[in-house]
């Protein structure tokens, strides 16, 4: 399965040749209320195209079938 993105014509993802090209993007959703720790509420990754900034949501890429690795930053924890 080939993802290209629709901007700038770049193959981001290759599942055939192996090629990924994308830059992981994260949306953090902090909640309202103002406390002594910051508590997230909900995280959500995309993939970016690393030219034109054009984001595909990673919930589309796992509707196709497409794996796209998630590595949370600090903890070396993965999201899949």
């Amino acid at each position: 399965m080939k993802i290209v993105c629709k901007d700038c014509k770049k193959v981001l993802i290759d599942t055939e040749n192996n090629i990924s090209d994308y830059t992981i993007y994260t949306e953090i959703f902090i909640k309202p209320e103002i406390s002594k720790w910051i508590d997230v509420d909900s995280l959500k990754f995309y993939i970016m195209c690393p030219n034109c900034g054009r984001k595909i949501e990673k919930e589309k890429l796992d509707e196709l079938g497409v794996k796209v690795r998630i590595w949370e930053s600090g903890r070396g924890e993965e999201y899949v």
